[in-house]
C-alpha cells in the first residue's frame, strides 16, 4: 500500500513537479501507475508506444522519467526506450514487465540503457521510490550537460584573482 504520510511536495503546484511519461498497452496499468504517481509528479499517461513517441515529440520540455511496459504490440518497450535515449538522453528510462525473463532483461539493459527494470505487479512504494531515484539521476545528467555546454573553467584567469 502506498504510504499516506504527508510530504512537503504535496504543496507543489503541478507546474513545479517533475514530468513523468507512463506507457503501457493495458489501460488499467496506465491508470494505476498514473494514480500512484500523480500526487508527486506531473504524469502524462498514454496507451501504446506510438502515442508515447507522439507525446515525446510534442512535449514542451523533456520528461524527467519514462515508465514503459516492455511488451507492447505496436512498439516494444525496448525500441521505445532506444528512441527516448536518442531524443532526450537525460530522460531516465524505467521498464515494467510481467515477464522478467533473462533475454528481455539483457536486451533492455544493453539496448535501452534503462535505469531500472521492475516486475509487474510492483508495490506502489517501490514504484514511487524508483521514479524519485530516476528523477535525481535525471538532474545529475542535466547538470553535467549544462557544465559541458559552458566549457571548461578558466583556470588562468582564476590564478591572478
Amino acid at each position: 500500500m502506498y504510504s499516506s504520510t504527508p510530504h512537503s511536495w504535496l504543496a507543489l503546484p503541478k507546474s513545479a513537479r517533475e514530468r513523468v511519461l507512463c506507457v503501457d498497452d493495458d489501460v488499467n496499468v496506465v491508470l494505476t501507475v498514473q494514480r500512484i504517481l500523480s500526487g508527486r509528479f506531473d504524469v502524462t499517461a498514454v496507451v501504446g508506444g506510438a502515442p508515447a513517441l507522439e507525446a515525446l515529440r510534442t512535449a514542451e520540455s523533456p520528461f524527467a522519467v519514462i515508465v514503459a511496459d516492455i511488451r507492447m504490440p505496436d512498439l516494444s518497450g525496448i525500441a521505445l526506450l532506444q528512441c527516448v535515449r536518442r531524443m532526450t538522453p537525460s530522460t531516465m528510462r524505467v521498464l515494467l514487465t510481467a515477464y522478467p525473463d533473462r533475454e528481455s532483461v539483457s536486451a533492455a539493459a544493453e539496448y535501452g540503457d534503462v535505469y531500472r527494470i521492475l516486475a509487474k505487479p510492483c508495490s506502489p512504494d517501490l514504484l514511487v521510490s524508483t521514479v524519485e531515484g530516476a528523477v535525481r539521476r535525471h538532474h545529475e545528467l542535466r547538470a553535467a550537460e549544462s557544465a559541458a555546454e559552458s566549457g571548461p573553467p578558466d583556470w588562468n584567469g582564476a590564478a591572478g584573482a
